[in-house]
């Protein structure tokens, strides 16, 4: 199914988009903490269907202070 809504993305102008999925594995963060950032606005996403798209070249940034 992912691969063919990837299949469908690449017509335009999306062919850079990975899935939440392999966004997550790619900084080494859960898939929810992903979703999470998505919902409140800390990452730009793109939705087609159920499932969600990330620019692999979009930044993550963890905001959390580490002592």
């Amino acid at each position: 199914r992912v691969k063919e809504i990837k299949e469908d993305l690449k017509e335009g102008d999306f062919s850079n988009l990975i899935t939440l999925k392999e966004y997550a594995d790619m900084h080494g963060v859960a898939d929810s903490t992903v979703r999470c950032k998505i919902r409140n606005g800390n990452l730009k996403a793109t939705k087609k269907g159920r499932d969600w798209f990330i620019d692999k070249d979009e930044p993550y940034i963890d905001n959390r202070f580490k002592k």
